[in-house]
Formats: C-alpha cells, sequence, structure tokens
C-alpha cells in the first residue's frame, strides 16, 4: 500500500432515507518495485472482503 486508505461510504444521493449502512469499503492505492501504481475498491460480502474494481 502507498496511500492513506479511504472510507467508501453511501453518499446521500443513493443512501436510502430510512436505512443507513454506512461504512461499506475501502479504496487503496498499492504501488510495486517498478513505481506501478494500483487503485482498488475493497467490499466486504458474507465471505470475506473482495476487490470489487481496480483502476491503473
Amino acid at each position: 500500500m502507498s496511500d492513506t486508505p479511504t472510507r467508501l461510504r453511501d453518499s446521500l444521493w443513493t443512501a436510502p432515507l430510512e436505512e443507513h449502512r454506512g461504512l461499506y469499503g475501502w479504496r487503496f492505492q498499492a504501488t510495486d518495485e517498478d513505481g506501478k501504481s494500483l487503485v482498488f475498491d475493497v467490499f466486504k460480502g458474507a465471505d470475506g472482503w473482495h476487490v470489487h474494481r481496480s483502476y491503473d
């Protein structure tokens, strides 16, 4: 990991008013030895944590 993870939360525009789930994942960046960085969105499911999306 090469940065400070960012909490992913429901936005005011997409979260239902009657239910507040709060934190549902993390976004973080990792950099390899050659300097290439990737950003990952990681979400917790019923059976553990999963990479939902990655960006280069």
